[in-house]
């Protein structure tokens, strides 16, 4: 009797073990690599102004007439269109395929991380009753920050991955054209710079949570190059003057 309590026990154990292994394994399980990033949403919130005076002037030349109402739509458009192509090369840059699109041209058969973001003030300006800048005026600071919230996309639906805030990445290369992108109108040198700064730090925070996830390689620091050796000075020849007196 003891015998066959004993056995019983122990293949009761035996799958409870097995239990708890499958179900811990449904939660440690990894999320599968996506194949592709897509960019669907990305807004400007109301806390957000916009100062363009030479892009809208620009604008009023092309387009006589134009309400003002208008010209701060194509601007906020504009912008928005900025910071979008700066996020994307950001992304492409680590090597991660990413473009611009929607959830509804997304293929369920191919794993996809949906990008959605906000970018509002990052509430320096809004302590000092102020609202947050896009200017173009000399020494202007954009304070911005953006809400971006990320999500998997396949053939199971849609889940959350995660939520984050991202800072304008004031390191980022913000020179020169984006890479296969014609853009419509130029902004102002400084509006097109804070746009791009964003835009560049939303990307790093996502190539970040990659790497994390180990969607992509971490990057390698490459090995501090020693410092030069101070260059010898030759000795000094005598002074024929001194050496005759």
């Amino acid at each position: 009797m003891k015998r066959l309590i004993g056995v019983a026990l122990a293949l009761g154990l035996g799958a409870c073990a097995q239990g708890n292994l499958s179900s811990s394994s449904l939660f440690t399980q990894s999320t599968p690599r996506p194949e592709a990033v897509v960019v669907t949403d990305v807004d400007l919130g109301s806390d957000v102004v916009l100062l363009d005076p030479g892009f809208s002037a620009r604008l009023q030349r092309k387009t006589a007439n134009m309400a003002p109402h208008v010209i701060r739509e194509q601007l906020n458009e504009r912008v928005r269109q900025e910071i979008v192509f700066s996020l994307i090369a950001g992304l492409r840059d680590a090597g991660m395929q990413a473009s611009e699109g929607s959830e509804e041209t997304t293929s369920l058969s191919q794993p996809s991380l949906i990008v959605a973001a906000r970018v509002r003030g990052n509430g320096q300006a809004a302590s000092r009753g102020q609202r947050s800048l896009f200017s173009s005026a000399a020494g202007a600071k954009s304070q911005v920050a953006a809400d971006v919230e990320l999500s998997f996309f396949s053939s199971g639906g849609k889940k959350p991955a995660t939520t984050f805030v991202a800072e304008p990445d004031a390191k980022a290369k913000i020179g020169g054209n984006i890479s296969g992108v014609t853009m419509p109108e130029k902004l102002s040198p400084e509006v097109e710079a804070a746009a791009r700064r964003i835009g560049r730090g939303i990307a790093r925070k996502i190539v970040e949570y990659a790497r994390e996830k180990d969607w992509i390689a971490k990057s390698e620091a490459p090995e501090p190059k020693p410092a030069p050796a101070p260059a010898k000075k030759p000795p000094k020849k005598p002074d024929p003057d001194k050496q005759d007196s």
